[in-house]
């Protein structure tokens, strides 16, 4: 099965969850509302197939700052 890509919208929270962002933080970073952060969160999730949060910071951290 072929993963499907994130969108940009998701690629822009998945990169600001990294940097170890909230999801409040990252709304207001973005200009969204929390709720629409917490959809592309469940997107990226499944999309990644991470069972949490967590597991999408860690996949999404620089390995240099590993």
């Amino acid at each position: 099965m072929q993963q499907k890509p994130l969108t940009e919208r998701e690629e822009e929270v998945s990169e600001l969850l990294g940097q170890g962002l909230s999801q409040r933080e990252i709304a207001e970073r973005l200009v969204i509302t929390p709720r629409t952060v917490y959809v592309h969160v469940a997107a990226i999730r499944t999309k990644l197939g991470c069972r949490n949060t967590h597991l999408v910071r860690l996949v999404m951290v620089p390995p240099k700052t590993r």
